[in-house]
């Protein structure tokens, strides 16, 4: 019997993003090694054009003035087919740091391209200071000398679509962080390029000797703080909204493999042990659709607090690794590739717990 889950916020933005995901998905084989075009994928281009990096911007910035669910429904689409994109940082994180901001004269207008589809802003966050035993100085972040020129290194940078600007923390020599808002060209000069288990193309940048434009930064002290722990808890929620999707996805496909698959003349779905492992991955999907959903419409009443977000995704990171590694013995274990789409899903389910 087949089994179809329910969207955490169904709609017509969902609808599309799921549409969209299924054709990319199709065209999919393994993961994409080769770098994307200058302007993009094709699956990139779709979404600038649909206008998702706006969704979450207010429409006195230039976007679409959608909610944080707006959003969410269309992350979760796309986490259900293991769509490679940075929608959750670029659509997500940008609009959270950036909106306490939409009023300076380099903002506003940057806002209003990156909406459009005209720019795209790369975030480039760190949770160092925010959990125990994190890096809070130039490990995590690059320095900022008074002279204006940044030392050390950018590491981590999502480079799976091009990147008009970049959007970083950088510790000044006063001990006091700074929220960098400038061009990626020069800052992409000096990149060494790599690629994540999940087929995202990243990048660690060698920053040392740049010198920013003037205007590049936006906020320091408690200021900058505050919005890049909006943007950290932006993101890690989105995470978990994704995560949700991909397990919904991993289950789906689990349930049809086992109603299909013969062995020793009867389904798979027969064997009680094979149908035990499947209701925990259920089970687990079920707890964690019920607890992102109340956290997403928390957070589009009132923000809620980044330690709160932090401790749903530790959770939510357990859940992934639980539905991914169940996901593929219930396949045949080794016996996976990735050219089936199980394989993706849970692959991209695994890699989230570390993220």
């Amino acid at each position: 019997m087949a089994w179809m889950p329910n969207p955490l916020f169904p709609g017509d933005l969902h609808d599309t993003a799921a549409r969209l995901a299924s054709h990319l998905a199709q065209g999919t084989r393994g993961f994409p090694t080769a770098a994307p075009p200058a302007e993009g994928t094709e699956g990139w281009r779709q979404m600038l054009e649909l206008g998702w990096q706006g969704v979450w911007i207010a429409e006195a910035d230039g976007g679409f003035g959608g909610s944080f669910a707006d959003l969410a429904s269309i992350v979760e689409a796309l986490g259900r087919q293991a769509v490679v994109a940075p929608l959750i940082a670029r659509a997500g994180v940008v609009p959270a740091v950036l909106g306490p901001f939409a009023a300076q004269t380099t903002v506003r207008p940057l806002l209003e391209a990156h909406a459009a589809g005209e720019a795209s802003i790369c975030p480039v966050l760190s949770t160092g200071g925010e959990l125990p035993g994190h890096a809070t100085g130039a490990d995590a972040c690059p320095l900022l000398g008074a002279d204006g020129r940044l030392s050390g290194q950018l590491r981590g940078v999502d480079l799976t679509e091009p990147a008009s600007h970049l959007l970083f923390a950088a510790l000044g020599a006063d001990g006091v962080r700074r929220l960098v808002l400038t061009p990626a060209g020069p800052l992409l000069a000096r990149a060494r390029h790599y690629s994540s288990n999940d087929g995202r193309r990243c990048a660690d940048l060698d920053v040392g000797g740049i010198a920013l434009p003037e205007g590049a930064v936006l906020a320091s002290g408690d200021a900058a703080n505050a919005a890049l722990a909006a943007g950290l808890a932006a993101g890690a929620l989105l995470a978990n909204v994704e995560a949700v999707g991909t397990a919904a996805g991993l289950v789906t496909l689990t349930i049809d493999y086992l109603n299909t698959r013969v062995q020793f003349g009867v389904a798979l779905s027969t064997f009680q042990s094979l149908r035990h492992r499947l209701v925990e991955m259920y089970v687990a999907y079920e707890n964690t659709f019920g607890m992102t959903r109340q956290l997403v419409l928390a957070h589009d009443a009132a923000p809620q607090p980044l330690k709160d977000i932090l401790t749903a995704r530790l959770y939510m990171n357990k859940v992934s690794r639980q539905v991914g590694e169940a996901a593929i013995q219930l396949h045949g274990g080794m016996g996976m590739t990735t050219e089936t789409q199980a394989s993706r899903l849970a692959v991209r389910a695994i890699t989230g717990a570390f993220d």
